[in-house]
């Protein structure tokens, strides 16, 4: 079961399965509109409540390392292209910076 954890309310690490990781290149079609599905999980943070993370693959350009990450209050929305995919598949882990601070993301695979 994929899980999370938030450090110091900045940096991000979420666990996968290889068999969760698979199912994040899977598509979907829903009122003939095709996407990737997403993966909800919680990220575990001391202290306080847990927050809602939304993890997708999409296809979107980017000159880093194929993740995208988008902050709010209340949850993270994470998306992976296929660059990023693939490097995470070859990997079993992958990560980048996600903002001005500095902070962290990385994406770890489990067998």
């Amino acid at each position: 079961m994929a899980r999370g954890e938030l450090f110091g309310n900045l940096d991000v690490d979420i666990y996968f399965s290889s068999e969760e990781f698979k199912e994040l290149g899977f598509i979907k079609i829903k009122d003939k509109k095709i996407s990737h599905l997403a993966l909800e999980l919680m990220l575990e943070r001391e202290g306080s409540s847990p927050l809602k993370a939304v993890v997708q693959k999409q296809e979107f350009d980017d000159l880093g390392d194929g993740i995208k990450v988008e902050r709010t209050e209340d949850n993270f929305s994470v998306a992976i292209n296929q660059k990023g995919y693939d490097r995470i598949a070859e990997n079993s882990k992958w990560g980048t910076r996600y903002d001005s601070f500095g902070s962290k993301i990385n994406l770890y695979v489990e067998d």
